[in-house]
């Protein structure tokens, strides 16, 4: 798809890896010249070599630390007029806020507050004298579903959002936009979807539905297949409803139609695999309220020690190992790559292997503990 920004120049922050890799290069196959930035030369140089040779156009580095004054007069006198801006910042590690000092609060909102405006200050007039511009910042969904355990992310991104709130209004005029993007909604719905499997498996246990499915001559196995079966669908459901919206706000595919496809698959299986855990929970314990309990002791770590609010990289270094592994991690990076940029992501046979051991330890455990009940 031409998007009709060929030609145009882009200055994109924290673009050596993840999603600021990903968006320099999906702009980069639109004919984009990028100048990217981030503090590690090598990685920086080897993601520039990387999309200057997939895509042909012009790629300039920067390595330099963006919230600094230093940082951000080097990004502009690479790009001095840029037609794209993305702001793209890492999140500090999750903590107690009775543990944070004055200091780490200055750190985090420079970081993820206050350059991005700064940025924003220095590029907007002259976007709107030319009657072009497009602002973006890489925000968190944690700013619509905030996180005490990641206050800092959660105070400093959702100070930002509030500040482009009031600017967009003002430039949209000259056809300058500024959007937030809020990653990792795919997995993240269906992972806290999933929980609702649990719940309502309960529900129908409450009211007996369950013990009238066991006198009729039927497979133990068709109550949990039917009932995660229907999760499923409704998974599938949210999953296109949420594309759809993305569109119209301006989401798109930047792979094709069969990657497009496997990202909506692997989300949906993971989402699938997420139900039979749930439904061996809502099994095991007695009551709805006990089994949404039990489901936050699960999902708790499965989604905070991942890489859908901030890089695994930015986690303690004992968490690392274990985020770097983890389901959700997996899931969310090869989705992500399936839907923005060409190939095999290097993390889709981790996720697959996932999805598939759950699948395999799961159904067997709820059907087994179906059948004990009594």
């Amino acid at each position: 798809m031409d998007l009709g920004l060929r030609g145009r120049q882009a200055l994109l922050s924290g673009a050596s890896r993840g999603l600021g890799h990903a968006c320099a290069f999906a702009l980069a196959r639109e004919g984009v010249d990028v100048t990217i930035v981030a503090r590690k030369r090598e990685a920086l140089e080897q993601a520039g070599a990387e999309i200057a040779a997939a895509t042909g156009v012009k790629v300039t580095t920067v390595a330099a630390d963006i919230t600094t004054g230093a940082g951000r007069a080097a990004a502009l006198a690479a790009c001095p007029e840029p037609d794209i801006l993305l702001n793209n910042a890492d999140g500090p590690a999750p903590g107690d806020f009775r543990d944070w000092s004055r200091d780490e609060w200055i750190a985090a909102l420079d970081a993820m507050m206050l350059s991005p405006i700064e940025m924003m200050r220095l590029t907007v007039d002259g976007m709107m004298t030319r009657g072009f511009g497009r602002i973006i910042n890489i925000v968190s969904r944690s700013v619509k579903m905030a996180q005490l355990e990641l206050g800092l992310s959660n105070g400093a991104r959702s100070g930002l959002v509030g500040f482009v709130a009031g600017l967009a209004r003002q430039t949209v005029a000259r056809n300058v936009t500024i959007n937030n993007l809020l990653p990792g909604i795919f997995v993240q719905s269906v992972t806290f979807r999933a929980s609702q499997t649990a719940v309502g498996l309960s529900e129908d246990l409450r009211r007996g539905v369950i013990d009238r499915f066991r006198s009729m001559p039927m497979a133990r196995s068709a109550v949990l297949v039917g009932r995660t079966a229907a999760d499923l669908v409704r998974n599938v459901l949210i999953i296109v409803l949420m594309i759809i919206v993305g569109y119209i706000v301006g989401f798109r595919f930047q792979a094709g139609v069969g990657q497009a496809l496997a990202c909506i698959a692997l989300v949906s299986a993971f989402g699938l695999a997420l139900s039979w855990i749930f439904a061996f929970v809502a099994l095991t314990v007695r009551g709805a309220e006990a089994a949404q309990t039990a489901g936050f002791v699960v999902l708790f770590p499965l989604v905070f020690a991942s890489s859908v609010f901030v890089p695994v990289s930015t986690l303690p270094g004992w968490l690392q190992a274990i985020a770097k592994v983890s389901p959700v991690t997996l899931a969310a990076n090869a989705a992500r790559s399936l839907a923005l940029v060409p190939g095999t992501p290097s993390s889709l046979a981790g996720a697959i292997a996932w999805i598939a051991g759950l699948l395999a330890v799961f159904i067997p455990l709820s059907v087994w503990r179906y059948r004990r009940m009594t």
